[in-house]
């Protein structure tokens, strides 16, 4: 068996700094264990697509041999909708815990025998990081495991009392691959066409982005928004991608600056200021408020401090899906722009003030500036 480590899209230096500066949480994170490549007999109904599977792990080797019958797995599957079987078989995967930026290749050579007398045997390629992936044309490209079928769509569910099969298989040239998160340079336009629904997620900025931002650094987030016909009332909750929290709740009240907050009003200043004014408003829920009387055009620019771009920065799913969303209603985001917040206010001061100056002028800049 041969375990390598490869590294996609790096400079050597940059090899050379991860390889000096990567802490796994353990050995596992970096390194693809022989003894966590697996098989699991698995089983599906033809209308609940019930996954029910029992789950072999391989030696030291990476090999596994084994005899499965599918009766039992069958019974738990099956319910009463499920007049046939949706697919039933044999798959192959890898499912050890890797840190960010980690995936797993082998090849996945094998032997099924089974007691109806089908024998399927080849060589197949798997690629954890390729899990989810699509073409253009919206085909699965996905690799990350490797299904063998052997009693597909409509096979009678009668078949897997008696069902049983041998299986052989070994797991080699495997390489672990460290691919480099994408570096964006700030700031960043993300635009967008579509009307979300009510309560739906809007304004999107995905977690590449947050991944490659420096630490300790606030980021300014400007979002350009038109209020929809037909609403009493219209929100935008910052929140993130992985579980919808808002960003602006208990004990992250700090997160977010730069905003008039709803509790900082009187009823009666705000409905003035709902009418008069129209600026946005926090309110304690998370969610910014609009109000017509700015315009049915409009654009906010708010402050997510550090603490928040580094909650982004570790809040992703196992397959590394996370980022900034706004939950909507009544609001269509088309535009979000997010900058380093230090640059956006040295740039203010810059174009407001330092083309007037001049050899007799007087100058003074205020807090407020800022």
């Amino acid at each position: 068996m041969k375990i390598s480590k490869i590294f996609a899209g790096m400079s050597a230096a940059a090899i050379v700094a991860s390889m000096l500066t990567a802490v796994p949480a353990s050995a596992e994170g970096t390194e693809a264990l022989a003894t966590e490549f697996g098989l699991q007999a698995y089983v599906m109904g033809n209308a609940t697509w019930n996954w029910k599977s029992v789950e072999t792990k391989a030696d030291d080797s990476a090999k596994i041999t084994g005899t499965y019958t599918w009766k039992d797995i069958a019974a738990e599957s099956k319910s009463d909708t499920d007049e046939a079987i949706g697919d039933a078989g044999i798959q192959f995967y890898y499912g050890g815990k890797l840190d960010k930026g980690y995936s797993v290749k082998a090849d996945v050579t094998y032997k099924i025998t089974t007691n109806d007398d089908q024998v399927k045997e080849g060589t197949a390629k798997l690629d954890t990081k390729t899990a989810g992936t699509k073409d253009e044309e919206g085909n699965s490209t996905d690799i990350s495991t490797v299904s063998v079928s052997l009693w597909g769509w409509g096979s009678d569910w009668a078949v897997l009392d008696t069902a049983e099969a041998t299986v052989e298989v070994e797991f080699t040239n495997i390489e672990v691959e460290y691919t480099a998160p994408e570096s964006y340079t700030l700031p960043q336009t993300v635009t967008n066409e579509a009307v979300a629904d009510d309560w739906g997620s809007d304004g999107d900025v995905n977690y590449p982005l947050f991944a490659s931002l420096p630490e300790g650094n606030d980021l300014q987030v400007t979002m350009k928004y038109k209020l929809l016909d037909g609403y009493e009332y219209y929100l935008a909750g910052p929140a993130s991608q992985v579980n919808w929290f808002k960003l602006y709740a208990e004990g992250s009240r700090d997160w977010i600056k730069g905003v008039d907050l709803k509790s900082s009003f009187s009823k009666e200043d705000l409905e003035a200021h709902g009418k008069d004014v129209g600026t946005p408003v926090l309110q304690d829920d998370g969610y910014f408020i609009f109000y017509p009387a700015g315009g049915t055009e409009q654009e906010l620019t708010f402050t997510l401090t550090a603490d928040a771009v580094a909650k982004m920065k570790e809040d992703y799913d196992e397959e590394g899906y996370g980022g900034l969303l706004f939950q909507v209603y009544g609001v269509d985001i088309t535009e979000v722009t997010v900058a380093d917040a230090a640059d956006a206010a040295a740039e203010k001061v810059h174009v407001d003030y330092n083309e007037e100056i001049t050899p007799d002028s007087n100058f003074s800049i205020k807090s407020s500036d800022f």
